[in-house]
């Protein structure tokens, strides 16, 4: 495969107005750009691909303010339809998934260790999705590009970023959001199990996924004991399934081959990431502090909470 370096992708800071005129040509020019850059992907001719992404980030532009959103000045701004959501989600998951599959094929090229790659790629979506004059956060990322960097760490075998960013999401979410079942995140999902919505998945990723390869058993079982939001059915299946790694580990699988990172298909249907096969890493990896058997997550921002200003792995199931 020819020589391909991933192109830092600009991000403009101007907005688009619900009534300009030009949000109409502009969705017309993305969907176009779109399905020229999903089929160069497809085919991997990774080097146009990677031109058509940015080539399509210089037309998304940032978001107005919407409710919710806290301001650099404090204030929060009022709700407004962000015309080009639709189109900023599934772009972001292209790139995401494109700059991923170059880093990972093509090693000896790699200019960014693996930690520092992952860091680009989720400011970018920070910068992508934060509306204008609004401070950076993860809450103003779709739940399914939070999975899709989330499944991009575990790939690159930075559990323990993996386990940060999930726990940021879950310490900063809002728990009275919608959370619908998304299609996308369930398009390779070959089993029989009920559809999850993308708060399921992430969970599901996080309980059977990330925790394990950290060795934190204990912590998983206690997130789960204590979480109140998924639906009993996804949340029996994922016990079950927690139950029966946990059993097969502990019969001495740790030499057999560890189950794959999960999937996540892109809005084609067809773009996913695949793990790089690894086994459990040690608990002295995890860089947490336990209390009676409850790991203590330290937030990205003070809280007003109790145990010192820490949050635990209960109180965050029970968010």
């Amino acid at each position: 495969m020819s020589s391909t370096t991933t192109t830092t992708t600009t991000m403009s800071r101007r907005h688009y107005s619900p009534s300009s005129k030009k949000v109409g040509s502009t969705k017309s020019t993305l969907r176009t750009l779109y399905e020229q850059a999903k089929l160069a992907f497809l085919q991997r001719n990774l080097a146009l691909a990677d031109k058509l992404v940015t080539q399509a980030f210089t037309l998304l532009a940032a978001p107005l303010s919407h409710g919710g959103v806290q301001s650099e000045e404090g204030e929060i701004g009022q709700k407004t339809a962000d015309p080009l959501e639709s189109q900023r989600r599934k772009w972001d998951i292209l790139r995401i998934t494109l700059q991923t599959t170059i880093y990972t094929s093509q090693p000896s090229e790699a200019t960014l260790s693996p930690l520092k790659f992952l860091h680009r790629l989720r400011s970018q979506s920070l910068k992508l999705f934060t509306p204008v004059g609004a401070v950076a956060s993860i809450t103003n990322v779709p739940d399914t590009v939070v999975l899709l960097l989330i499944v991009s760490a575990l790939k690159l075998e930075e559990v323990n970023t993996a386990k940060d960013w999930v726990e940021e999401w879950l310490m900063s979410r809002n728990p009275q959001r919608e959370d619908t079942i998304d299609p996308q995140i369930n398009a390779s999902d070959a089993t029989n199990s009920p559809p999850m919505t993308s708060y399921e998945r992430i969970i599901d990723i996080y309980v059977l996924h990330v925790l394990p390869r950290l060795d934190l058993w204990d912590d998983a079982v206690e997130f789960l004991r204590y979480e109140s939001e998924m639906r009993e059915e996804v949340k029996e299946r994922i016990s079950q399934s927690l139950q029966s790694q946990r059993k097969r580990q502990s019969n001495g699988s740790r030499n057999r081959t560890p189950s794959p990172t999960p999937s996540l298909a892109s809005s084609t249907s067809t773009i996913s990431v695949v793990s790089r096969q690894s086994p459990p890493r040690p608990a002295s990896a995890a860089s947490i502090s336990s209390s009676a058997s409850t790991a203590t997550v330290r937030p990205p921002h003070t809280q007003n909470v109790q145990n010192g200003g820490s949050f635990s792995m209960t109180s965050i199931a029970k968010r």
